[in-house]
C-alpha cells in the first residue's frame, strides 16, 4: 500500500501515523530515542506490506498491468491510494480534507523531535499536500513523476511508473473492483495485528 493508506490504517496517534509513513523513506531505520508509537507504526507498516504483497487480489491487480515489469506493484500501490481517496466515504465518517488537515497540523509539531531526514520528508509531504493528490488520475500521474525522478537511471532505463498511467485508465474498473474487495480484508488484518499486540503488552 502507498502512503495515504498507511496513515489511514494507523491508530489516530500522530507518532504511529508518522512511523507508518516514514518506514519507506527511512528504509525502516530506527534512531536513538525513537517514540515507542513511532516504532510500532514502522512495525505495522512492514506487516501491511507483507500481507499486501502476498495477497491474491493485489497480485491480480498487478497482473492487470501486464505480465512483466518490476514497478507494477508500486503502480498498484498508487492506484489503490487513488481508489481509497475516491471511495473515502465508504471507509471514514470524516472527509478526506478534514483527515489530512488534522494529520498535517499534528505532524508539523510532532516531527520537530525527529531526525532531520524524517523532518524534511514530512515537511515536503505537507507543503505539497502529497497525500491529497491521489483523488484524480492527473494527481496520480503527478505522483508518478515524483517517484520516477527518484528512481535510479538503471531502473528508468527499463521502465517508469508514468508508463503505466494509460494502463490504469484501461483497467480502471477491474482495479477498482479489486480494491473494494481487498481493502476491507487489509483493515481486518491490521485490526488483528493490533489486538494481538495488545494481548501481548
Amino acid at each position: 500500500m502507498n502512503w495515504l493508506a498507511h496513515v489511514f490504517l494507523s491508530d489516530p496517534s500522530i507518532h504511529e501515523q508518522l512511523g507508518n509513513l516514514l518506514t519507506d523513506p527511512l528504509k525502516g531505520r530506527r534512531w536513538e530515542g525513537i517514540h515507542s508509537e513511532t516504532e510500532f507504526g514502522m512495525s505495522v507498516h512492514l506487516k501491511i506490506d507483507s500481507f499486501t504483497d502476498a495477497n491474491e487480489i493485489f497480485l491480480r491487480s498487478c497482473s492487470r498491468l501486464g505480465d512483466t515489469g518490476r514497478l507494477r506493484s508500486v503502480v498498484v500501490d498508487l492506484a489503490y491510494d487513488h481508489m481509497l481517496s475516491y471511495n473515502w466515504h465508504h471507509f471514514s465518517d470524516e472527509s478526506l480534507p478534514e483527515f489530512l488537515e488534522r494529520f498535517y497540523e499534528k505532524a508539523v509539531d510532532a516531527v520537530e523531535e525527529y531526525p532531520e531526514k524524517a523532518k524534511g520528508f514530512i515537511n515536503s509531504i505537507i507543503q505539497s499536500n502529497r497525500l491529497g493528490r491521489y483523488v484524480d488520475l492527473p494527481g496520480v500521474g503527478d505522483s508518478m513523476s515524483w517517484i520516477d525522478r527518484r528512481l535510479s537511471s538503471r531502473v528508468t532505463a527499463r521502465e517508469r511508473t508514468q508508463n503505466y498511467l494509460r494502463k490504469i485508465e484501461e483497467e480502471y474498473a477491474g482495479l477498482s473492483a479489486d480494491f473494494m474487495v481487498f481493502f476491507p480484508k487489509l483493515q481486518d488484518h491490521v485490526h488483528s495485528i493490533r489486538k494481538r499486540e495488545t494481548r501481548q503488552a
